[in-house]
């Protein structure tokens, strides 16, 4: 069953209908039953669906060894075990082939007839996520930040929580499962019905209208890169830079707007992170589930900031590789996490100089130009680092920005060429169009910090209820589904 389909959507209406009909004390089981059948409408290997309870299993187990524990080392012995175990799935079914197959090459290089033979599993689909959720609640519970759960069928519905398990956000114990302890309590609102179908909504406007359209160009342009110059090569760049934002985002949205009508608040993963002025910000700002838990449970353990500069600068660069490995097991991913871990150490290295610099140019830091040229600039070293992202190898991505910068071919720009990439001039417009109510949509949840569901409650009725229709409307009208069209899966899904 596709996430967004006519099918999810009759699923999630008898759901809504079942949720709230179930007497309040077994909500819990309800929302557990229909993880498990969403689950398993997803998955083509019964393999998922046993890696998801072992984990769920085996982190229950062995937090509900800690209140029972009282001398320090052991307590710390059973977290290692248990952190062991979860992560053991991870790597088996992820990183394994691509450990033997770097492992195989360096017997190559060696000059030896070394070999190892190694057949590569399935990988169950959200196994990053659902991990990194329950490990997060070992790692608090151990910490004493949240209470140990003795009901294992509440702790199910925490780690297989169906708007969330596939592409995150990755929720915190603390907060969703103190959410779902609390579902007895939480009655019927028509306003989260309202609001999270408002957020489903907008969410499928930006995947069917604009994640699709943007996916033909990127898709034509990296699969033949060595036959395109610069123009065409910078605007694959730009679009799939494009492209993943709106995908991600997208997904999170629907997975807001899903919480919202189950009465539970989903963690908010985005913050217009295109509008950042550093790196930095840029990653306060975007997955922010995800890096709030590389900062709690990599970055602050391994010593943080509060340590020698050197020392910070590692704790930075170690993180920033981890999180990139995290994301798959390829070379292309690591190199894409070092260079973001790189540009903030120099970003962090250079602040004094930058400043003194600043005064002897007499630069002003307080005018628009300014701060234009410094989202500029982040946005192009972003968007130079998703091209490692991606790239299919190094080798795919070495050479792609070889020919952008080493092939100029401006001409392309009035030649027509522009649209020999799968969209015609009325995709195209289609296209830009959107974007830009997007692009607008996102700037003033910048400027006000307000989802959609937000704003347009605010405004007028007739003005909102217009506005949710013409969304709708166009979603249909222009959205890039039926036989007619290969509409993706989102990105992350892959993760």
């Amino acid at each position: 069953m596709q996430f967004i389909s006519v099918y999810f959507l009759i699923f999630m209406s008898l759901l809504l209908i079942g949720y709230y009909i179930v007497p309040g004390k077994f909500r819990y089981l309800f929302l557990l039953a229909c993880n498990i059948l969403i689950y398993l409408s997803w998955i083509t290997n019964w393999g998922s669906i046993f890696s998801i309870i072992a984990v769920t299993l085996i982190t229950w187990s062995g937090t509900s060894l800690f209140p029972k524990i009282s001398e320090k080392r052991l307590r710390r012995t059973v977290l290692i075990i248990t952190s062991i175990l979860t992560v053991g799935f991870l790597i088996y079914f992820k990183y394994a082939q691509f450990f033997f197959e770097n492992l195989n090459s360096l017997f190559s290089f060696l000059g030896t007839e070394i070999q190892v033979k190694y057949r590569s599993p399935f990988m169950p689909i959200g196994i990053s996520f659902f991990t990194f959720q329950t490990l997060s609640y070992v790692f608090d519970v151990y910490r004493e930040k949240t209470d140990v759960e003795k009901n294992i069928f509440r702790y199910a519905a925490y780690a297989t929580f169906f708007p969330t398990i596939l592409s995150g956000p990755i929720e915190r114990s603390e907060s969703l499962l103190e959410q779902i302890k609390n579902l007895g309590s939480k009655g019927f609102h028509m306003q989260n019905i309202r609001n999270g179908m408002v957020l489903t909504i907008w969410g499928g406007y930006i995947k069917y209208v604009i994640v699709d359209r943007f996916a033909v160009i990127s898709d034509a342009v990296f699969q033949s890169y060595d036959s395109f110059g610069t123009v065409i090569l910078c605007l694959g760049a730009v679009c799939y830079t494009l492209q993943i934002y709106c995908d991600f985002i997208s997904y999170s949205l629907i997975a807001l707007g899903l919480g919202k009508m189950l009465g539970i608040e989903v963690t908010e993963n985005f913050n217009a992170p295109y509008f950042a002025r550093s790196v930095q910000e840029f990653w306060r700002r975007w997955h922010i589930s995800l890096s709030t838990w590389f900062r709690d449970y990599v970055y602050i353990p391994l010593g943080g900031s509060r340590c020698s500069s050197l020392h910070k600068y590692r704790n930075l660069f170690i993180t920033f590789l981890v999180s990139g490995l995290w994301h798959g097991a390829n070379w292309t991913f690591i190199v894409w996490g070092m260079i973001h871990g790189i540009s903030q150490i120099i970003g962090g290295a250079t602040v004094s100089l930058k400043k003194r610099l600043y005064g002897v140019l007499h630069i002003k830091q307080d005018c628009f130009s300014f701060r234009l040229g410094q989202r500029m600039s982040t946005l192009g070293l972003v968007s130079f680092a998703w091209i490692f992202f991606r790239a299919d190898s190094l080798f795919i991505a070495v050479n792609y920005i070889k020919r952008m910068i080493s092939t100029p071919d401006l001409w392309t720009l009035f030649n027509g060429a522009l649209y020999d990439l799968g969209l015609d001039t009325l995709q195209m417009n289609i296209l830009l169009i959107s974007f830009i109510v997007f692009i607008t949509v996102d700037y003033l949840k910048y400027k006000t910090h307000k989802n959609i569901d937000i704003l347009l409650f605010e405004q007028n009725y007739i003005f909102y209820c217009l506005a949710i229709i013409l969304l709708f409307l166009a979603t249909l009208v222009f959205g890039m589904y039926g036989p007619e069209f290969n509409s993706q899966e989102f990105i992350y899904f892959q993760f």
